[in-house]
């Protein structure tokens, strides 16, 4: 068994002392490439966040204006019903003076031809 141990143990001692040598040929530049991956991932990560923090406010902002929009067209429709019922009002005024302006007018016909009448 001890056999069997020992040439298993002169088959990694190759693929180790190969990945010594790669540590030592490459690894400054392995490592390099690592840190700056990782340093990649960060960025990536921090601007996924950002992105979504960005959309939530952009949502929120929309949400706010659609509703400011909702109740300016409240406040559309209310002036416009008053302005109506002041248009409408302001109209039967009209109508009720326009009536009374004939019969004014008679009056001072026949108050003038009584003047004329009873004055001379």
């Amino acid at each position: 068994m001890s056999k069997q141990k020992a040439k298993a143990a002169s088959q990694e001692e190759p693929a180790a002392a190969v990945d010594r040598l790669r540590d030592i040929i490459f690894g400054a530049q392995s490592r390099e490439y690592e840190d700056q991956f990782q340093s990649l991932q960060r960025a990536l990560k921090w601007l996924q966040q950002e992105n979504d923090r960005l959309r939530q406010q952009q949502a929120r902002r929309e949400s706010d204006e659609i509703e400011k929009l909702q109740q300016l067209q409240q406040e559309v429709q209310r002036l416009h019903e008053e302005l109506r019922a002041e248009l409408r009002q302001i109209s039967q005024q009209n109508k009720t003076e326009y009536l009374e302006r004939p019969a004014l007018a008679e009056l001072l016909i026949k108050l003038g031809t009584d003047l004329k009448e009873h004055g001379s």
